[in-house]
């Protein structure tokens, strides 16, 4: 149902917030750059899950580390 679903990316968004805040407080990082993360791993990771399920991406190996190694360069970038 539409509001479990709802739910669960809330929950999943609140937990991934958390964790880059914290990545960005350990690298020192300011508040600008925090929210540009956010955004651009949410997006990498919802994106993914919206082409897997209508079938763009193939759930593979292959195209989880793409969506792996997209998130980690965000990541690393200053």
């Amino acid at each position: 149902d539409i509001d479990e679903f709802s739910t669960e990316m809330f929950e999943a968004g609140e937990k991934l917030d958390g964790m880059i805040q914290r990545y960005c407080q350990e690298k020192q990082l300011d508040e600008e750059t925090r929210q540009r993360k956010v955004y651009v791993v949410r997006s990498l990771i919802f994106g993914a899950a919206i082409q897997f399920d209508n079938g763009e991406l193939p759930y593979s190996e292959h195209t989880l580390k793409m969506v792996h190694d997209s998130i980690e360069r965000e990541l690393l970038l200053p």
